[in-house]
């Protein structure tokens, strides 16, 4: 299983025709105050199965964690499992998660970390960063 695709966004959704809509993709959050919340963003992934993969049905986990590694949020994997029955020449999904009121309770960088069969396939990097009020 590999990421094609990986980004926090405003929002995102997928056509009846199957296309991918992201609106708003982003690094960071701006604020002038810890702890915050961040009302509502789209985590979006892609995967890539290898053909040996097709037809299973793969655990995803995903987790929210800070630059010191503590987690701060948990998806369970059997909440997010991605069936791969995939037509022959395609092997591929997009998951969409929305997330609101995501909590950071400092400024500094965090991560989505995205593991598959419980072992880690990639990462996605979210900033909280400092800005004076005006």
């Amino acid at each position: 299983m590999d990421i094609t695709l990986a980004v926090v966004a405003d929002a995102a959704n997928r056509t009846e025709s199957g296309k991918l809509n992201v609106l708003g993709i982003f690094q960071a959050i701006f604020t002038s105050a810890v702890p915050c919340r961040h009302p509502a963003l789209a985590l979006v992934i892609g995967l890539e199965a290898s053909p040996t993969e097709a037809g299973q049905s793969i655990p995803i986990g995903i987790t929210l964690i800070d630059e010191d590694g503590r987690l701060l949020m948990k998806f369970d994997p059997s909440d997010v499992a991605v069936p791969l029955a995939f037509q022959p020449l395609r092997h591929s999904t997009t998951l969409i998660i929305n997330i609101g009121g995501a909590y950071f309770p400092r400024f500094g960088t965090y991560r989505f970390e995205v593991t598959a069969n419980h072992s880690t396939i990639g990462h996605v990097p979210l900033h909280v960063t400092h800005v004076l009020p005006t």
